[in-house]
């Protein structure tokens, strides 16, 4: 009787055992797989080379040079701006025009500049070596890199270029690029002034250019300004006055090519 007690006490261990064993290999065979898997807790970083880098609808969907690259071309370099600008104090909006002469060092399809919160009216481009206007097949604001595109119908070949742009903006409701700013005299006169504020990359927002430090352009300023009661100041010393021109009550002034200068130096003043 104690024989057959001790056989049967020794097979339910056995069968203990058996199941140990069963539960410790279900649990490895859990924790192996939880370790293969791309679970990953926030901050991780999890590299899996079996699977394809997941591009973005948004992303495969761009594919012209000036969507994808967020910089203006290396092979296409101001160097110089012929720059007017007419601050209207009155209405707090601004209108100018920009002549870009762009140095273009390899073939290009299309040149890019840059531009912000401001309406670009006419667009041309002439060949400055051939003397010539270059038929334009499109010209467009791509608004998420702040760029105004340009798209002749034939390749650019190496050379000199002039970009002649025509464009208006608002003086208000800012406090950088070109804007409006009011201040009270001990009299108690109200006096407004058109001032700008370009460091780092607002000089888009008071003209069309290529606003990166990487730029180095001279500079030909002119300025409109009330001719009664009002100076206009710019990086150079004045070289000319216009008066009554455009129009009856205002300056025309125009100031000294500056040096060499990236676009956030540029300064413009009428107080």
């Amino acid at each position: 009787m104690a024989d057959l007690f001790v056989r049967r006490s020794t097979g339910f261990l056995i069968f203990l055992i058996f199941l140990l064993c069963i539960g410790v290999v279900a649990l490895l065979v859990l924790v192996l797989k939880s370790d293969t898997d791309t679970a990953y807790m926030p901050g991780d970083v999890v590299t899996d080379i079996n699977k394809p880098e997941r591009i973005t609808t948004e992303e495969m969907s761009k594919t012209e040079p000036w969507e994808l690259e967020y910089r203006i071309p290396r092979t296409t370099v101001p160097i110089h701006y012929d720059l007017y600008l007419h601050p209207d104090l009155d209405t707090g909006t601004f209108n100018g025009r920009v002549a870009i002469q762009v140095s273009v060092t390899t073939p290009i399809s299309y040149l890019v500049t840059h531009v912000k919160d401001m309406k670009v009216t006419q667009t041309k481009l002439r060949s400055i070596d051939g003397d010539s206007v270059v038929d334009l097949m499109d010209y467009f604001e791509y608004v998420p890199n702040q760029f105004w595109v340009v798209r002749p119908r034939m390749e650019l070949s190496r050379g000199n270029y002039s970009l002649e742009l025509e464009f208006v903006g608002s003086l208000e409701d800012r406090i950088v690029g070109f804007y409006k700013s009011v201040y009270t005299l001990s009299t108690g006169e109200k006096r407004s002034i058109a001032t700008s504020k370009f460091q780092p990359t607002d000089a888009r927002g008071a003209f069309p250019c290529f606003d990166e430090p990487s730029f180095r352009s001279t500079f030909t300023v002119t300025l409109v300004r009330p001719t009664q009661g009002y100076i206009a100041l710019s990086n150079m010393p004045e070289k000319k006055e216009t008066v009554n021109v455009p129009r009856r009550g205002l300056t025309e002034v125009l100031f000294e090519k500056s040096v060499p200068m990236v676009t956030y130096l540029a300064c413009f003043i009428v107080r």
